[in-house]
């Protein structure tokens, strides 16, 4: 794996400015609202490259989604289609340590060059089931798994409008998943469902803002409200619903808050009872607005940071009780800021991490917290786009410089040395760095809360080896990085582990029948398969029969029992024991969707966990798959109708 490390110790100059807060609607003329203190902010952190660039595959150029999901990180990347190539696009991979990957997914989801997705741009965890949404290409898609090795579409045709090209957002807000949408001909959407299932999606936007701009670049709640930031080629603007509703949202700011030239958003976040959302200016460039109320709107730093390269704030997010911003920045590469409390802001990266060609991030969706660290991916056109993780611990061979001494050594044993004597100090050892160079001067800036910047002095002294705590969590999971194939050897130290998903399960058997046969779409060689499962009331477990073959794997099952059948309108959830390639007991997890409509092709997806985590799935020839209940409940099952907006009002 291509790992860099930096261990930077410089220090950044805080610009003075200060001013006054102004509404939305005033023209901001370049003045800066919110006051500063003048000071010298801390250390930069130590950052660690966590991938290969592209994950091995320098066409991948950027790792634009991360999300938490059951113990393993999830990130996916921007991959261009080749039409030369059987198979690319975007991909998902996943980890459990941060540091070791495996792809769960294949390259365009293993789907044929016309609509496979060449971008993963958001990732959203809803209902105990992890949501990706595509992009940068032909219709949209979302997908949507359970265990994260099988992902089935919930959409890949827009929504039924093949100019409906990217699903830039995910979120969720009042029990409900929300899409926002980019229509490359009316402008931007929002669409959102109850269950996130296929066809049950309705658009609930912008009927109502009816302004046509282009794309939405974050969504966030606030003070009960749920909110938009939307960019076009007009000024940028701000959305606003109480109940997110079709027909309840609102334009709050239209006019790029006070500014014609600030035409483009970024990310958005809540932290310190403010709602902060990025922007870029044609003329100022790199700007944070925020505001306390939904109405009026302030600027939150001086333009640009200071450096004439900073063209735009992408990501806004909230870590460890701080704000972090990143600026996009293509000359001398993106940058990482930071804020305690809202006023004094500090670097803590390198410019593009040391290499000018990580200029960017795909706005909030590719920033996480994993395992109490900080993780950021970059666009690298050039060399594959990166993965980058920030250690708390400060660089081994940092020492306090002058600056250090005017802090009240008082106020540091007050506040650090609970905190950090509660925790282990065994901690330290199976980490990144040696922990005995972690000495004496420099451990204020190890604990997690990160709340004094500027408090390195001796008097921390006792408490050097126990500070470096937030990185307990990775203890556990940084001896199997040898395992970089992710062999199934790594998996029981996880919370998702194949075998109990089969016995386990939160579904309920449903009565109905599900039948199939036919041959699975592959890239290479042909799998088939046949079976007929139903279960009726008061049954212990259902019956029926399934035979399977991957003829390119060499791999055979035949099922002996099944333990679950539920059906959610047309998709069904099989689980059961068989005999694979001879070995007998073996459970499985099958996955069916019967699929209908003009082009429609129905869907197979079987697991395999013992079997080296075997899975496969795709789209099905040759035959079709048949979903139906029975009994009770039978009606309350269909498929709900849908509101598709015709292109005169949308």
């Amino acid at each position: 794996m291509n790992r860099k490390m930096f261990f930077v110790a410089i220090l950044v100059l805080v610009t003075v400015v200060g001013g006054s807060g102004v509404s939305a609607s005033a023209p901001d003329a370049g003045r800066v609202y919110i006051h500063k203190t003048r000071g010298l902010a801390q250390a930069i952190p130590t950052w660690e490259q966590v991938n290969a660039n592209g994950f091995g595959d320098p066409q991948t150029g950027e790792v634009t989604a991360l999300e938490s999901f059951n113990g393993y990180l999830y990130a996916g990347t921007y991959n261009p289609i080749d039409p030369a190539v059987l198979i690319d696009g975007a991909q998902i991979f996943r980890s459990f340590d941060g540091v070791s990957w495996t792809a769960v997914t294949q390259p365009g989801f293993g789907i044929s060059h016309d609509i496979a997705p060449s971008a993963i741009l958001d990732f959203v965890v809803f209902n105990n089931q992890i949501y990706a949404s595509t992009g940068r290409r032909n219709a949209s898609q979302l997908w949507r798994s359970l265990n994260g090795t099988i992902w089935a579409p919930m959409d890949v045709t827009g929504f039924s409008d093949p100019d409906n090209v990217d699903v830039s957002v995910l979120a969720v807000y009042n029990g409900m998943i929300y899409a926002a949408v980019m229509n490359r001909v009316t402008g931007a959407q929002i669409w959102r469902s109850f269950t996130g299932d296929n066809n049950s999606w309705m658009q609930v936007a912008p009927e109502i803002p009816g302004t046509a701009p282009a794309s939405i670049t974050g969504l966030a709640e606030f003070n009960g409200a749920f909110y938009a930031a939307v960019e076009s080629e007009s000024p940028a603007q701000i959305w606003q619903s109480y109940s997110g509703d079709f027909g309840a949202w609102t334009t709050i700011v239209s006019d790029g808050f006070g500014n014609a030239d600030t035409l483009s958003t970024g990310g958005m976040a809540v932290f310190g009872g403010y709602m902060y959302v990025g922007a870029g200016n044609a003329v100022s460039g790199a700007l944070l607005y925020r505001t306390s109320d939904g109405t009026t709107w302030e600027q939150a730093i001086a333009p640009r940071f200071g450096d004439p390269n900073n063209g735009k704030i992408d990501a806004v997010y909230v870590f460890q009780n701080q704000l972090y911003v990143t600026a996009k920045n293509s000359v001398t590469g993106m940058e990482v800021w930071r804020t305690a409390d809202g006023a004094l802001w500090e670097q803590v990266n390198q410019d593009g991490f040391g290499d000018s060609n990580n200029s960017n991030t795909n706005g909030s969706n590719a920033m996480a917290n994993f395992m109490n660290q900080l993780y950021v991916g970059t666009s690298n056109m050039v060399d594959g786009g990166e993965l980058w993780r920030m250690l708390q611990q400060p660089p081994d061979t940092f020492t306090p410089t002058a600056t250090d001494t005017p802090t009240p050594t008082s106020t540091n044993t007050s506040t650090f040395t609970p905190t950090n004597t509660t925790t282990n100090t065994a901690t330290n050892t199976p980490t990144y760095t040696p922990t005995a160079s972690v000495t004496l001067t420099n451990t204020a800036t190890n604990t997690p809360t990160f709340t004094s910047t500027a408090s390195n002095t001796p008097t921390n002294t006792p408490t050097a080896t126990p500070t470096f705590t937030s990185t307990a969590s990775n203890t556990p999971t940084r001896t199997p990085t040898s395992t970089s194939t992710f062999t199934p050897t790594a998996t029981p130290t996880n919370t998702p582990t194949s075998t109990p998903t089969n016995t386990s399960t939160p579904y309920p058997n449903v009565p109905g029948k599900v039948t199939g046969g036919g041959n699975i779409d592959l890239s290479k060689g042909k799998a088939t398969f046949g079976f007929v499962v139903h279960y009726d009331w008061g049954a212990a477990n259902p019956s029926g029969n399934l035979t399977f073959m991957d003829h390119q794997a060499k791999l055979s099952l035949k099922a002996s029992s099944f333990t679950l059948l539920y059906i959610d309108r047309n998709h069904a959830r099989i689980t059961g024991y068989g005999t694979v390639n001879g070995v007998s007991n073996v459970p499985f997890i099958l996955e069916v969707y019967d699929r209908e409509g003009p082009g429609a092709k129905d869907i197979f997806m079987l697991q395999i966990p013992e079997m080296h985590n075997y899975s496969i799935g795709g789209t099905v020839s040759g035959g079709n798959i048949k979903v139906s209940m029975t009994g009770h409940g039978k009606n309350k099952m269909r498929v709900p109708g849908r509101r598709v907006p015709s292109r005169s009002n949308r």
